[in-house]
């Protein structure tokens, strides 16, 4: 297409070679005119082309080329449009790829189907729409080896309408999205009911479950929901009766899962591997049942052994358990003697009541008003529930006294102790020695610190920033680090040093914005010197450097008398004697007459160069 320039006249830039490549450089000659026949020929035929020469001849042949190339089929019938080939995407899937991309208008008819498709977009178009034919048999017997997805298929013999959705199975009974070479096509159930008109939930075909199902059992191979069997898995009804069975073993599977009971009581009812935290001890148990016991029998055995936070407190407990355990075994004594006394004979006990009247008549003797004790029926009244009460006391278990420390080393123990507390400060002592200590004459106050910290950071060194004022003197502490110290970024050496000469103008050191540039930032006269003994030895101005001597060569090490210089070459003089011999030199040829005087002249003006 041609093109406008700037005064609206059309342009034309003709380009070959576009196809025929060896054409790309021929546009300016015939050589163009036959490279445009040349492209035309391998964009119609895709075959190769003569090489014609760049005249009128070249140009008539490759003419006539074109009329065997308009001559070729316009329509590929194949299973494939040709020239391409099958590439595996990053899912796994097989895709056509055109090599190289079709141009628009061409037309592949795909004998597998019997569709004519065009080329548009590099992508192929049926032309003649979407025409949901369907293959008709007269039995259950697949129709076809190879079907595209949408194709219907109706099993005449027993009212079955089927579709293919794109799903393959293989040889080893796996449900692919592709075709191996060595798979077979699925076809899917949509209506099973002659007898209905419309399609119900009941026969509803099933999408993308094939690679759902799949990737279930390659993930989950010990999964709890039931198995699948691809096979079997077609419509609606199959995934509904497939749900609520997996809903009945999902809840099978919740109501077996141990359960975490909170609070100061267990569960009623735990069962094996239920937890229980007990909110007043700060404990985790687990409800164990011993192998072949039922249930009920188990019992409540502590997750967690409590851990021992101080060997104090252990020997403590210790003690208090023995004391406990002691306690235990004497009031077991006392049980036991009531066991006896119980079964006494009746002798015995009617002799303690001869006694005990005795004493009540001694009693009435000595103590006249008997108004406060107890009657005689009243004292059987209690020995007979205390009898009741002594013979309903259990026998004591048997106890296991293997774990308890005995009196000697608890002795020991609490020997140790009291040494250890006998060397302690006491109260009164602690109280003393810290009246001592925060004595307010010698203690600085909080006020009293507050005060001078509010003076430091006032007058001397501003927390904020601000004005100095003083003499200081810095002492080095540690050698190797410097002074001021404005390396932690580039930034916070920008301007670090600022000072304003005799007339008030200002200059800065510091950072700059290039790279590895630290620079004097000055805008009017300012002049960097060195002096030595109120002597000017070096300056920098804004119209460069200056100096009264400049001297090269190699550095020594510095001694006592300074700076040391090898091969040294003092610019100053060297200028200066260069000078009297070029003035020497400018006389000699000035004053020579012919070539001899004129070479004597020179010679003796650099004798002393």
């Amino acid at each position: 297409m041609p093109n406008q320039d700037a005064e609206g006249h059309l342009t034309w830039n003709p380009s070959v070679g576009l196809y025929h490549k060896p054409a790309a450089n021929q546009r300016e000659s015939y050589g163009g005119i036959v490279g445009a026949l040349q492209d035309h020929i391998v964009q119609q035929s895709g075959s190769s082309v003569k090489a014609y020469p760049h005249n009128f001849a070249g140009i008539i042949a490759a003419i006539q080329d074109l009329n065997i190339a308009a001559n070729d089929v316009p329509v590929t019938p194949d299973v494939n449009p040709g020239d391409g080939q099958i590439i595996i995407d990053i899912n796994g899937n097989p895709e056509w790829i055109d090599l190289p991309p079709k141009q628009d208008g061409l037309l592949w008819f795909d004998t597998r189907q019997g569709r004519l498709f065009v080329s548009v977009d590099q992508q192929w178009w049926q032309t003649n729409g979407a025409d949901g034919l369907a293959y008709v048999t007269p039995d259950n017997q697949q129709p076809l080896p190879d079907p595209v997805v949408g194709q219907f298929w109706w099993d005449a013999g027993h009212a079955i309408l089927y579709i293919f959705d794109g799903f393959w199975r293989d040889a080893d009974g796996n449900i692919e999205s592709h075709n191996d070479g060595n798979s077979t096509p699925i076809w899917r159930v949509v209506n099973q009911d002659d007898q209905s008109a419309l399609q119900t939930t009941e026969t509803l075909p099933l999408a993308v479950m094939g690679p759902r199902i799949n990737q279930y059992s390659v993930e989950t191979p010990e999964g709890i929901l039931p198995e699948i069997e691809p096979t079997e898995f077609h419509v609606q009804k199959d995934y509904n009766e497939w749900l609520f069975e997996a809903l009945l073993v999902l809840e099978q599977f919740i109501a077996g899962q141990s359960v975490v009971s909170v609070g100061v009581d267990p569960p009623d009812e735990p069962k094996q591997g239920d937890l229980w935290y007990d909110t007043t001890a700060l404990d985790m148990s687990i409800w164990y049942v011993e192998p072949g016991d039922d249930v009920s029998e188990g019992q409540w055995v502590p997750s967690a052994v409590a851990y021992n936070y101080d060997k104090d407190l252990d020997v403590i407990r210790s003690m208090v358990l023995e004391e406990s355990h002691v306690r235990e075994r004497q009031l077991d004594a006392i049980r036991a003697e009531l066991v006896a006394s119980g079964t006494a004979d009746h002798q015995e006990l009617a002799a303690l009541k001869v006694e005990l009247e005795a004493l009540g008549r001694r009693l009435n003797t000595e103590i006249p008003d008997i108004s406060g004790l107890a009657q005689q029926t009243s004292l059987d009244s209690v020995r007979q529930a205390l009898l009741a009460r002594i013979e309903a006391i259990p026998e004591p278990e048997e106890v296991d006294l293997s774990g308890y420390i005995k009196n000697a080393a608890f002795n020991t123990k609490v020997q140790e102790l009291q040494t250890a507390i006998t060397g302690l400060v006491t109260q009164s002592q602690l109280n003393q020695a810290v009246a001592g200590v925060m004595d307010p004459s010698v203690v600085a106050t909080r006020d009293f610190v507050r005060e001078q910290v509010a003076g430091v950071t006032g007058d001397y060194l501003p927390r904020g920033g601000g004005e100095l004022k003083g003499h200081f003197t810095i002492v080095k502490e540690d050698y190797s680090r410097p002074v001021f110290d404005f390396s932690t970024a580039p930034h916070n050496g920008h301007q670090a040093f600022q000072f304003q000469s005799a007339l008030e103008t200002t200059t800065t050191f510091g950072t700059t914005e290039a790279p590895y540039e630290l620079a004097w930032q000055f805008g009017s006269n300012e002049d960097y010197s060195w002096i030595y003994n109120s002597q000017k030895v070096f300056s920098i101005s804004k119209e460069g450097p200056a100096c009264s001597t400049l001297i090269l060569g190699d550095f020594g090490l510095n001694d006592t008398n300074g700076r040391t210089i090898h091969n040294r070459i003092d610019l100053r003089e060297r200028l200066i004697t260069y000078q009297n011999a070029f003035e020497s030199m400018r006389q000699g040829v000035a004053s020579a007459n012919d070539f001899e005087t004129l070479k004597t002249n020179i010679l003796t003006a650099l004798a002393s160069v």
